[in-house]
């Protein structure tokens, strides 16, 4: 294990070459650019036997890999934004033929307006596409879910495509100190690509993404319906031996000073390490306080989201994306989750940080002091935002 300098997406370049991918295509498109760069730059230095292609767009780099993980091989992509909508079509083909890729999504607004900052809406707009989603806090975990991602993707259970989604900007430019495990750890950990799944191979021919008749269509939606499912308990077993063998990493949640918590700060992605900052001092303060990230998205880990907030009498959602006219993704994902659990607690969404907004520790301890103070009755709506300067908050509501 050696440490080193990192921003995240070399970070994420260093761990898809310890995995021992054979073929990367990429389109270039800010802020997750510097991935292939880095990629490019490490197998040319280093004399590797990998494969490399500049495809004409995101579509094209998608089907690229595609075709050659169908072929055999290990493979890899990444993409931001307009790029990842670019990749839609051939997404659905990935998770319907149950093709165990990984791709790294280095989230950034959509347009119009143009922004290259970062927000969620990227990576929300496909969350329904039969994709495994992890969405990442720092440069070091990126680096470990690229590779846990192999594993749980080429799982036999699973067979499904992953994005590991980082924060444009925040860590994908950020550098910091990152620990690099060796080549010998890793290939402990991940085996040699195996294809244990219908595949093309020239003694064997097959037809692969043929029709399906309505008889027989749906019966297809529900085995990948059940493989996402079965998902939380591989991701869990893989996290697990990870940690063993490897390094310390987060598998589904991770709490922060949550276990007494009256109110408890729920999202996902860098932010949620800032808000630690806003935890402590909102406890120096004495206020019972306390932060669960979610790290995997899709599958939704409902049952172990409920035994970190059943004790809690307010929930603080933030979303970096919106699902116009309704309300954040997370905030969707957990109210739903309520309803169905009967658990009786405060629930108050906001939306913030789009476009790249910036999110402080002030931002923080504002919102949880405003949520600790409000009353059950305080808003007809329970979700909001904030003005500019994080100072005032607002209901979200169409008439406003």
């Amino acid at each position: 294990m050696k440490k080193s300098f990192l921003s995240g997406n070399e970070a994420i370049a260093e761990a898809v070459l310890l995995s021992g991918v054979k073929s990367i295509a990429a389109y270039p498109i800010t802020p997750q650019t510097g991935i292939v760069n880095r990629l490019a730059t490490l197998i040319m230095t280093r004399d590797l036997n990998t494969s490399m292609i500049h495809a004409e767009s995101e579509f094209s780099a998608l089907s690229i890999v595609l075709g050659s993980t169908l072929g055999g091989v290990r493979s890899f992509t990444a993409t931001s934004s307009q790029g990842l909508l670019m990749m839609s079509e051939a997404s659905y083909y990935a998770s319907g033929m149950r093709i165990p890729l990984v791709m790294a999504v280095v989230n950034r607004g959509l347009s119009a307006p143009v922004t290259i900052f970062s927000d969620h809406q990227d990576s929300m707009s496909m969350r329904d596409n039969g994709w495994l989603q992890f969405y990442c806090k720092d440069g070091q975990e990126a680096l470990d879910t690229i590779i846990t991602a192999y594993k749980i993707a080429e799982h036999r259970k699973v067979l499904l495509p992953i994005k590991v989604c980082i924060d444009g900007f925040f860590l994908s430019h950020l550098s910091e100190p990152v620990e690099i495990p060796s080549q010998t750890a890793i290939n402990y950990f991940l085996p040699e690509f195996t294809a244990n799944f219908p595949h093309m191979d020239i003694d064997d021919p097959k037809f692969l993404g043929t029709a399906a008749w309505p008889d027989y269509y749906e019966e297809f939606v529900f085995l990948r319906n059940k493989a996402l499912t079965n998902a939380i308990a591989v991701i869990e077993e893989v996290s697990t031996e990870y940690s063993e063998k490897v390094s310390q990493v987060t598998s589904l949640i991770s709490t922060y000073r949550a276990s007494d918590a009256e109110v408890v700060i729920v999202g996902l992605g860098a932010m949620m390490s800032t808000l630690e900052v806003a935890v402590d001092k909102m406890r120096g303060k004495g206020l019972l306080v306390g932060l669960l990230r979610i790290k995997c998205f899709r599958p939704f880990p409902n049952e172990q989201i409920l035994n970190e907030i059943k004790g809690a009498k307010k929930l603080v959602i933030l979303d970096r994306s919106l699902s116009p006219s309704q309300a954040g993704p997370v905030f969707l994902e957990i109210s739903s989750l309520l309803h169905t659990s009967g658990l009786d607690i405060d629930c108050y969404g906001f939306i913030l940080g789009l476009g790249g907004r910036d999110i402080t520790k002030k931002t923080g301890e504002f919102i949880l002091k405003k949520v600790n103070e409000m009353s059950p009755n305080t808003f007809e709506s329970r979700q909001f935002w904030l003005d500019v300067n994080h100072q005032t908050i607002k209901r979200w509501t169409s008439n406003e």
